[in-house]
């Protein structure tokens, strides 16, 4: 049997490991552990907290007399339960917390179930009630903190990604010539994109003590591109109210996690991982809806939402854009690049985001945040070069965190040639435990994301509703 453990609450949220026909996975701050805790943030995990095994009958966690006890899908256990494939273990009460996912044919998370669905604008959160798996049902106060849950766990992977320095310049110079507009890029910065290019990939290969002066060239790099002039300010201020912040309201709460942008009067693009994690908030109880960039009153409730035909939550890279409909009276909004714009896209070219990063998601004050980044190769959706029909897949440098995922990303024209989506990962093996069982950890990249290609938002929005 094959089990994956993701760390998806702590301090180090965002790993994942895979083992083998295990004897046993030990998990605590200890560093001998098979999945071990940071040992000074994730104080309320014991050392030797609890530990996981498999037999016929199924998988079973342990807890190991631990200071502060060990919890199954938020049900704290006396000694040893079943833990269902996709479920939750949260070593002591608000400490560290694991999704376990097990054999092939697991079912992923509800987060990324797919299809279409149509919210309803509904009761006030506060009236709600949901259903739980038994048929209990459950009040508006619970069912807000299962929103509050999930809202952490599509969080926790961001505390461990790190800020990259921004601002990595564009020097587009525009030049009207008997009335046509015609876009010039110097020789000299296309050397430097193309420079910053190659960096990206030898950090993306280097050894860990060599990353800090790769990233020392590509900060400079970017200061020397910075230093010519941004070509972004008019961008961001044609479309700052185009921008709009998705939220999740709750009887408790109200909270930001995904980034959308206006096409037309009632339907906003963002990703489709970020419609199905709406999705999930709204079976939850929960009341979805956008709030305009730079205007906290201004905020309307989603009605439907619908995803591109070949999006699956189940891991990889799949098709990634969806939409979000509203009542009506989106009046600015966003312009998708024509054809020959997209496919002419090519390495070193500058590119731009506008989105929410997840710290800066505040409801109260939705400023998005906009990002200068260099585009560093294209690709389809499994990596292999190809027709310029099937690269849809924009790997880019721009900081990206899962509050801007679903932002538009911009050419040097100020149209929208991809949607942000995600970054990249690597595996690091971790060694192996004293059973001899191997661990790797997918450590996350700095400089490496990426978008879908605008043409898939033309497909999507070609479905109808």
């Amino acid at each position: 049997m094959r089990i994956v453990v993701e760390i998806i609450g702590g301090a180090r949220a965002g790993q994942r490991l895979e083992f083998t026909a295990p004897a046993v996975i030990r998990f605590g701050r200890h560093p001998m552990n098979e999945v071990a805790f940071d040992p000074h943030g994730d104080r309320d995990a014991s050392s030797r907290h609890a530990e996981l095994r498999a037999d016929v009958n199924g998988v079973f966690v342990q807890d190991l007399q631990s200071a502060n006890g060990t919890l199954v899908d938020g049900q704290p256990i006396a000694e040893r339960a079943a833990v269902p494939s996709g479920g939750t273990i949260e070593f002591g009460r608000g400490g560290p917390r694991c999704r376990i996912l097990y054999d092939a044919g697991a079912v992923p998370p509800t987060v990324y179930s797919s299809g279409a669905s149509a919210l309803g604008a509904g009761a006030p959160a506060g009236g709600v009630h949901a259903t739980s798996g038994g048929g209990k049902r459950v009040g508006a106060r619970t069912v807000a903190m299962m929103i509050d849950d999930a809202l952490r766990r599509a969080r926790g992977q961001h505390r461990r990604w790190q800020w990259l320095a921004v601002g990595l310049g564009g020097a587009l110079v525009i030049v009207i010539a008997a009335a046509v507009a015609v876009k010039l890029r110097a020789p000299s910065d296309v050397a430097l994109r193309r420079k910053m290019v190659q960096l990206m990939d030898e950090q993306r290969t280097a050894a860990e003590s060599e990353r800090a002066a790769l990233q020392k060239k590509l900060d400079d790099l970017a200061s020397r591109l910075a230093s010519r002039g941004a070509s972004g300010a008019a961008i961001a201020r044609e479309n700052h109210d185009a921008i709009f912040l998705v939220t999740v309201r709750t009887s408790i709460t109200e909270e930001g996690f995904c980034t959308a942008f206006a096409v037309s009067a009632d339907r906003l693009i963002t990703n489709a991982h970020c419609v199905a994690l709406a999705d999930d908030f709204h079976k939850r109880g929960g009341q979805i809806f956008v709030v305009q960039n730079g205007h906290a009153d201004r905020r309307l409730p989603v009605v439907k939402t619908r995803r591109v035909s070949g999006f699956s939550g189940a891991g990889g890279i799949s098709p990634d854009v969806g939409w979000l409909k509203v009542p009506g009276g989106l009046t600015v909004k966003v312009t998708l690049a024509p054809a020959d714009e997209y496919r002419g896209l090519s390495t070193g070219d500058p590119m731009f985001t506008y989105g929410f990063p997840g710290r800066l998601a505040d409801v109260s004050a939705p400023e998005a945040t906009f990002v200068e980044g260099t585009v560093g190769r294209i690709t389809t959706l499994d990596g292999r070069s190809g027709d310029v029909r099937e690269t849809k897949l924009i790997q880019h440098s721009a900081f990206t965190t899962g509050g801007t995922s679903g932002s538009p990303i911009f050419n040097g024209a100020g149209h929208v040639v991809a949607v942000n989506t995600g970054g990249y990962a690597e595996a690091v093996a971790s060694g192996k435990g004293e059973a001899g069982q191997g661990a790797v950890v997918s450590r996350s990249l700095p400089g490496y994301n990426f978008g879908m290609r605008v043409d898939l938002v033309e497909e999507l929005l070609g479905e109808g509703d």
